[in-house]
């Protein structure tokens, strides 16, 4: 999911385009495009990954 860092830890999702296309298919975002949130980093199967865990 892009986003735009604002400080330290703290982003705002961007990807309205995408949002926008998976309305139609009835996917439910947690955190939707224009949000603030506070991300950590995670170990995923995949590697290290910044996961957004609550609201500013």
């Amino acid at each position: 999911m892009p986003a735009i860092e604002i400080e330290n830890n703290i982003f705002q999702i961007a990807g309205y385009e995408l949002y926008d296309s998976v309305k139609i298919e009835n996917e439910t975002w947690e955190f939707i495009p224009g949000t603030t949130v506070i991300v950590e980093e995670k170990i995923l199967s995949t590697g290290p990954c910044l996961v957004a865990i609550k609201k500013k």
